[in-house]
């Protein structure tokens, strides 16, 4: 009886690959620049008329990369998408990206795998089988890390071939967002209930203000596991620099 089958998912991963989720990023920025909008403006600013599964996965898709962050009931740009929109030295864009490409649990792992060469299809198909995915969604899973990690590593050659070597030890500055030029009312009401809900209350609401984080959420489990996604990006990002502060001289005897 139908009622008897189980329906086997495959666990999160990003539904496409960091350099096609930077288009989507490229056109929410030239439509929406880095203001706090409502989740409709960001799927149409995507180039999708309504919100449906596969705006939503879009979107989602964005968050787990954390190039976009919640601001209430809002959607912005966050600091890693501006940085690798709008970089201030050549070594900001690089460090954004990594940080992008290891901000989904299932890439972090994979790069933490395979820190040489890339790995081939058929190595990654194997990994994939003994995690639990679907026959089904290892295609798109390979095809998703695989151009994640050409970019990452293209970026990143040409920058080391570039730059020159003091400037590779500066962290990656999360560029602070300009809040939305509406005014905020004092009372925001809860999202509506039913299916499109569920990517309002189980995505976190992180933002930088002053070189510390505030966090707002109402999470699930697949919420708490895309928080810790956030923070380790973030944690990369606010990465402090080594002092270089010169020792004083002792005064003589």
């Amino acid at each position: 009886m139908a009622n008897d089958v189980q329906r086997v998912r495959s666990p999160r991963y990003p539904s496409i690959g960091l350099p096609d989720a930077l288009d989507l990023l490229g056109k929410v920025y030239k439509k929406n620049h880095t203001y706090a909008v409502p989740k409709e403006a960001v799927i149409k600013a995507m180039g999708y008329s309504t919100v449906n599964g596969a705006s939503a996965t879009a979107l989602a898709t964005l968050m787990q990369y954390g190039l976009m962050e919640k601001a209430g009931h809002d959607y912005r740009i966050s600091g890693v998408g501006l940085s690798i929109l709008e970089p201030h030295g050549a070594d900001e864009k690089p460090r954004a990206l990594r940080a992008a490409a290891e901000a989904p649990s299932l890439f972090a792992e994979l790069l933490n795998a395979y820190p040489g060469p890339p790995p081939g299809a058929d190595l990654l198909r194997a990994y994939l089988v003994r995690k639990g995915f679907t026959p089904a969604a290892i295609p798109q899973v390979i095809r998703s890390f695989l151009d994640t990690l050409e970019l990452v590593r293209r970026e990143s050659a040409g920058y080391n071939s570039e730059s020159p070597p003091q400037q590779r030890e500066e962290p990656v500055r999360a560029e602070p967002v300009q809040p939305s030029m509406a005014p905020q009312p004092m009372y925001s009401p809860p999202p509506p209930a039913g299916p499109a809900a569920d990517l309002e209350l189980n995505e976190p609401n992180l933002s930088i203000r002053g070189g510390q984080v505030r966090i707002e959420a109402l999470l699930d489990f697949d919420g708490l596991t895309q928080l810790e996604e956030q923070i380790k990006a973030l944690k990369l990002l606010m990465k402090p620099k080594a002092s270089t502060r010169p020792t004083p001289p002792s005064e003589p005897n």
